[in-house]
C-alpha cells in the first residue's frame, strides 16, 4: 500500500516512483512486479499505471477537482 498526501489541483498529475513523489509526500512504494491497483478516493484516477516500460515502479494520479487530500493506493501482486 502507498499513501500520498498534499495539494492535488484539478487535472494536475502527480508522479509516484521509487518511493518518491513529484509533489506532496508519499509513504510506501510499488513492488516492481505486475500488480492490480485500487485508488481512493474515487474521484482520483490513474494517469499512468505501472507497466513493463517503467519497471512496474511508477504510477501517476490525477484529480477531478482541486483539494488538499490524502490518496490511498492499494496494490495486489498478480
Amino acid at each position: 500500500m502507498m499513501i500520498w498526501s498534499g495539494q492535488l489541483d484539478k487535472g494536475a498529475t502527480v508522479v509516484l516512483e521509487n518511493g518518491r513523489a513529484s509533489q506532496g509526500i508519499v509513504a510506501g512504494s510499488l513492488p516492481g512486479v505486475p500488480i492490480m491497483i485500487e485508488v481512493e478516493p474515487k474521484d482520483v484516477g490513474l494517469a499512468e499505471s505501472p507497466s513493463p516500460s517503467n519497471g512496474w515502479k511508477r504510477l501517476a494520479i490525477r484529480s477531478k477537482k482541486d483539494r488538499r487530500t490524502v490518496v490511498t493506493i492499494r496494490w495486489k501482486v498478480l
